[in-house]
């Protein structure tokens, strides 16, 4: 079923960025289609790898490499810097998405709501891929992982479905 939404997602996002071509005023307008660009291409890997699962071979590279290297008794210090690095990066993609939805349009701000949350739900399926614990963070018993994302998928479908056409946008 995710990988239907992500396939959805992934198409209603590319039909942005040609509607955002089309039109390219820039001035003022946080969703450009340098960001329906980037946003389509990130929701089109996370869809690619929801089914390919490259992850998991990743991975085993990273730990025939780390056996072969001697790096193996390292691995949990390596994989800890590995998800310090990815949350700098996913931080700071947060406050790009917090400082475009300063100016955005709200239907434009439920589009970047929801991308935020892909980013988190991104980074805590990192952090438990690679044995990081994060106290609180993972979500409550009885409720798995797959329906938070399965629910950041349906609410992004129906946010980017919502977004009016750029032109109308003031």
């Amino acid at each position: 079923m995710a990988v239907v939404l992500y396939l959805v997602l992934a198409a209603l996002c590319w039909a942005r960025v040609a509607q955002a071509w089309r039109v390219r005023k820039s001035s003022g307008q946080p969703l450009t289609w340098r960001f329906w660009g980037l946003f389509a291409l990130g929701v089109t890997a996370l869809g690619i790898n929801k089914q390919a699962d490259f992850q998991t071979w990743l991975i085993g590279l990273g730990r025939f490499y780390a056996r072969a290297e001697g790096l193996f008794q390292y691995r949990r210090s390596i994989q800890a810097v590995f998800v310090a690095v990815l949350a700098v990066a996913i931080g700071a993609a947060v406050v790009a998405l917090w400082r475009a939805a300063r100016r955005a349009h709200l239907a434009e701000r439920l589009v970047l709501a929801g991308a935020a949350a892909l980013l988190g739900f991104t980074f805590l399926r990192a952090a438990t891929f690679n044995h990081v614990r994060l106290a609180g963070a993972l979500p409550g018993p009885g409720v798995s992982m797959l329906g938070v994302e399965l629910v950041i998928l349906v609410f992004l479908c129906v946010a980017v479905w919502c977004v009016p056409d750029s032109s109308t946008l003031q």
